[in-house]
């Protein structure tokens, strides 16, 4: 069942709304989040060329694991196992210090300075 087919009242009152275009939905975006910076979208070729050289070998990579480990326990355990081997192996993946995690907690067990201005 559609949104608008659930919760639309009629032409007017719709209850969702669709950009007609890239354009158009660059410009309400825009509206009505002025503070949101748009990138620009890549071109086919940019986006083929990153594919290419970035996603292509960690996912051949991950689907030659995934044929050696032969994951068969339920019927979506391929997947699963895929997603934690790509989450695992992500080389975008941000890395956390521990010695900055117990850091972070120690200063908030500190007193807060309270200034004149507060």
């Amino acid at each position: 069942m559609r949104i608008r087919a659930l919760y639309g009242t009629d032409g007017r009152m719709n209850a969702v709304h669709g950009s007609d275009t890239v354009k158009e939905a660059e410009w309400e975006i825009k509206f009505f989040f002025p503070t949101v910076i748009l990138e620009p979208y890549p071109s086919s070729q940019d986006a083929a060329s990153y594919f290419k050289e970035h996603v292509q070998p960690l996912l051949l990579k991950g689907l030659t694991a995934l044929a050696k480990a032969k994951p068969a326990s339920e019927p979506n355990a391929a997947v699963r196992w895929l997603a934690h081997w790509l989450h695992d192996h992500n080389p975008r993946l941000p890395l956390v210090c521990i010695c900055v995690e117990k850091q972070f907690e120690a200063l908030k067990e500190m007193p807060i300075k309270k200034f004149p201005f507060y």
